[in-house]
């Protein structure tokens, strides 16, 4: 009796751990299957309102930017990427220093109308004009999302600093001062025209996608959809479990944290 209870106690979590690390990216893949024809349209609030939370979550981050010089200059929205979720997402643009803050706001629709907030994220980012770019473009910003760093960027195109725990926004606009200052080069793009953000969103989404593809995170858009490769699939699900969900995110918030202290920036 003692041996099986031996056997069982090894097994079972065995088998466990290696259903969630094995068969589950599977079931990811196919699971978060995207809609290739999904992308940014650019709305009014005032004709199309967005749920209340959201709209409060903009009015808290317009308040805490406008001393900041960022004014609200469009909204856009993604459906359907994937089955029954809104992103919806404010752009703020401070013109002096064309520096774009995102505020995003993620939610999944039931039925009856049901609403489930996934996500709420800020990314800030200036672009620059340069050689060493595929496409002439570097991007460098700052994200407090984990999701933005699920796959890797190619670096010479886009370079972001992952702060999760950071949500103040003033705190996010310190930090890309920084980043700006020590990883622009070249020159300095000005931010689009308000008309032209949903455009350029579409171009930045396709953008990023690409990236993942020959990173070989995603394989090519075949009936309209968009399919994680078997490698992206185990990426993006191992990087949820532990413990290697920790260990990654202990080793992201270290690095964030060594270059803010030698930036002379205090976080929470």
């Amino acid at each position: 009796m003692t041996d099986d209870l031996l056997f069982w106690a090894i097994a079972v979590p065995l088998g466990i751990g290696a259903f969630f690390y094995l068969v589950s990216p599977a079931l990811i893949r196919l699971a978060t299957a995207q809609n290739a024809e999904a992308g940014p349209v650019a709305f009014d609030p005032d004709k199309t309102p967005p749920p209340q939370p959201v709209a409060e979550f903009w009015d808290d981050v317009e308040a805490d930017l406008a001393p900041l010089g960022f004014a609200r200059e469009t909204h856009v929205a993604v459906h359907g990427l994937v089955p029954n979720v809104s992103i919806l997402v404010a752009i703020f643009g401070n013109r002096t220093t064309d520096t774009a803050f995102l505020a995003t706001f993620a939610y999944a629709s039931g039925q009856g109308g049901g609403f489930t907030e996934t996500q709420r994220a800020f990314e800030l980012s200036n672009e620059y004009e340069s050689s060493d770019s595929e496409d002439g473009v570097l991007e460098v910003g700052v994200v407090n999302s984990g999701d933005s760093a699920t796959f890797p960027r190619d670096p010479t195109k886009c370079r972001k600093l992952l702060c999760e725990w950071i949500d103040d926004p003033a705190t996010l606009v310190r930090i890309q001062k920084a980043i700006a200052s020590e990883w622009g080069t070249g020159r300095l793009r000005p931010l689009p025209d308000p008309e032209d953000w949903e455009a350029t969103a579409r171009a930045d989404m396709q953008r990023e996608f690409a990236d993942y593809h020959d990173g070989g995170h995603f394989e090519r858009v075949k009936n309209g959809k968009r399919l994680m490769t078997w490698t992206g699939a185990y990426r993006a699900t191992w990087k949820l479990l532990p413990p290697i969900k920790q260990i990654i995110k202990a080793r992201r918030a270290a690095r964030a944290r060594n270059l803010l202290d030698t930036w002379g920036i205090e976080a929470p």
